[in-house]
């Protein structure tokens, strides 16, 4: 995944907003008004909140990366939140209509996808072959203001290749709708429907509650920038993978353009009837039996490889393709979600990702790679007291 040098959220910004209770660093002994600023993070984003936030997308050479990642994050994350708890919401109820039979499974709410977001012949993978599956949600939420706007999901499963087992996510990156008058805008090329979304992306660590017995997904942030250092005048990079609180990280490696070489396939795949500006993953996909999916091929495909090598048998590959068709299973973690957000006002953000020793790798299991490097993620360890064993968390199959 790519960096743009205009990743920046708000550096520049600040001097022209300085009197913004939340960015303004004077000391201020005046009985606090309302916050009527066009950028609230205590409040979610509103129509006349575009224009603001797209002079952030459009400033050119940001300095302070880390503290421009933070604020894009507190103004948005209440949006976020507020949708991600409905879309959760809407599987929950999905997956029991489901068991008592009262729906199909294309008329569920919440639309599921397996998918690498890369077509033959196109560079990059997105990490979406491998140890990890790429799960892409959408629900378009009815919004009190009378708006149905859509939200979109990636989550990262882990699947133990030789059990079958698929395991919770450990992380998600999630697109919020915030702006325009409808999905609709969606499939207009006047409108560059990537603008209207906002991005955040979330690390999960299971564990459970010192009263409840099943899992609880434990939420942090992980800063993709380091401090701003003076001297070089610029903020160093203190992770591997690319973070997406930040507002153009999804919009220029995904944006639906002919221009765009990730995205090229789009204009001819002969599936599209009507392209969905907002999304690369078109709609037609998540119509389709999730073992019909490219994604699900793609995977299968890259199970099939390591049968062939003798890494795999092919029984477990069944196991895996069985587990993999239901989109029943591929909810599991709706309920468990649901209630981790509902109880958590807000995330903490840690640093940066460390190099695994010997026990991490042995202790957790999504250590993952960059080039010849083992890293792991510093969620694991802010969180140790509360976690599950992680040799023995799994959704699916589930336990007797």
């Amino acid at each position: 995944m790519r960096v743009n040098s205009r990743i920046g959220i708000l550096a520049g910004f600040i001097a022209g907003v300085a009197t913004l209770p939340f960015l303004a660093n004077r000391e201020n002994t005046s009985i606090p008004k309302p916050d009527e600023s066009p950028l609230a993070k205590t409040r979610t984003l509103e129509e006349k909140d575009f224009d603001p936030l797209q002079s952030i997308l459009n400033m050119n050479d940001p300095e302070d990366l880390r503290l421009q990642e933070t604020k894009w994050a507190e103004l948005i994350y209440p949006t976020v939140r507020g949708r991600l708890i409905n879309l959760y919401k809407a599987e929950v109820e999905d997956l029991k209509a489901l068991k008592e039979g009262r729906i199909s499974v294309e008329e569920r709410k919440v639309k599921i996808a397996i998918t690498d977001f890369v077509h033959a012949g196109e560079e990059g993978d997105d990490m979406g072959v491998g140890p990890k599956l790429h799960v892409e949600k959408y629900f378009d939420d009815k919004l009190p203001n009378g708006k149905t706007y859509r939200i979109y999901t990636n989550a990262h499963l882990t699947v133990n290749e030789k059990t079958g087992a698929i395991h919770p996510s450990d992380g998600i990156r999630i697109k919020v709708q915030a702006f325009g008058n409808g999905i609709e805008d969606l499939y207009k090329p006047d409108i560059h429907a990537e603008l209207l979304f906002v991005s955040d992306r979330f690390l999960i660590a299971w564990g459970k509650k010192a009263d409840k017995s099943e899992p609880f997904p434990y939420l942090a942030r992980q800063h993709f920038f380091g401090d701003y250092d003076n001297v070089k005048k610029s903020s160093s990079i203190v992770q591997t993978e690319e973070i997406i609180s930040t507002p153009n990280s999804c919009y220029f490696c995904h944006e639906v353009s002919k221009s765009n070489a990730h995205t090229k396939h789009i204009f001819k795949d002969p599936n599209v009837k009507r392209i969905n500006y907002g999304a690369i993953t078109q709609d037609y996909v998540f119509d389709l039996p999730l073992s019909s999916q490219p994604g699900y091929k793609r995977y299968m495909d890259y199970l099939g490889g390591k049968v062939k090598k003798g890494e795999l048998t092919n029984d477990a590959v069944r196991i895996i393709s069985t587990e993999l068709s239901d989109t029943v299973n591929l909810s599991a973690e709706a309920p468990l979600m649901l209630r981790g957000l509902e109880g958590t006002q807000e995330i903490p953000w840690l640093d940066g990702d460390e190099k695994a020793t010997e026990k991490d790798k042995g202790t957790y299991r999504f250590t993952y790679k960059d080039g010849n490097e083992i890293w792991t993620r510093k969620v694991y360890d802010f969180y140790r007291p509360r976690l599950l064993d992680l040799t023995e968390l799994q959704l699916i199959p589930k336990k007797n």
